[in-house]
């Protein structure tokens, strides 16, 4: 196994940056927080800590790509490509975490201009160059939409498994950490069965899915969105969990090592 990383960075470089210079004193950062703002980061060092661990993964056996080396989004493409054709022989395990959107992943902006990962660009580069299988852990909004590009590949067949925090057409909560959940079950070798346990609409309409075993850790952080209003929802019974995920069942492909 070898994984790639991709995170979204800018936001909590700048709120880091912040904090070590003292130009928060009286604001004081909460690092508990796990939304998008503040929390990427942590959520990678939670994977990393897994991939290095119990799975005995070396260095240059890890790609990590964050947003802030990036001018625009064609130069992320390139660079996830360049890395699946390294890591083409071997199953892959791309980590995703930062905003999504129905047609592509947002890592920010640069001189005026979106850096998006364009989800039929992705399911290309996969199918064109990876020979064996795919995991993909997308820790953003409208997670689940990335499998309509993934599923149309035939190249693909069997070999992917896609997992998130939102179904196609909704958004993730920004308070919600997928690694921990997913990190814990692969580390006791069991299938990682993320589900929505229930939806929340917001103030302004959105309507937003909230995954049953993952983190939930609301307020404290002044930079961060984790107050708003909430105006409605809905409790799943656990036999009507919608699952959040598709593909095939390759966990196992992603366990540790026997010992």
């Amino acid at each position: 196994m070898k994984a790639i990383l991709l995170l979204y960075d800018e936001a909590e470089s700048r709120i880091a940056v912040e904090a070590v210079r003292g130009q928060k004193e009286k604001q004081k950062v909460d690092y508990r927080c796990t939304c998008v703002r503040n929390a990427t980061l942590e959520k990678a060092r939670r994977l990393l800590r897994y991939l290095r661990v119990p799975c005995r993964m070396k260095p240059d056996e890890t790609a990590i790509l964050t947003s802030t080396h990036f001018v625009a989004g064609s130069d992320i493409q390139r660079a996830i490509h360049d890395a699946i054709r390294r890591f083409a022989d071997d199953d892959i395990l791309l980590f995703y975490s930062g905003h999504g959107g129905e047609q592509s992943w947002d890592l920010g902006e640069r001189m005026n201009t979106r850096k998006f990962v364009l989800f039929k660009e992705l399911a290309g580069m996969i199918a064109m160059s990876a020979r064996k299988h795919v995991g993909i852990i997308a820790d953003c909004c409208h997670t689940l939409a990335l499998d309509r590009y993934l599923a149309d590949l035939r190249k693909l067949d069997g070999r992917y498994l896609l997992i998130g925090s939102s179904q196609a057409d909704r958004v993730g909560s920004e308070n919600v950490s997928l690694a921990h959940p997913i990190c814990d079950a692969w580390e006791f070798r069991q299938m990682a069965d993320i589900r929505v346990g229930k939806i929340e609409k917001l103030q302004h309409g959105t309507v937003m899915d909230i995954p049953f075993n993952a983190p939930y850790i609301s307020g404290g952080n002044p930079d961060c969105k984790c107050g708003e209003e909430i105006v409605g929802g809905l409790t799943y019974l656990p036999y009507e969990r919608p699952p959040l995920r598709r593909g095939s069942n390759l966990d196992h492909l992603f366990f540790p090592p026997e010992p």
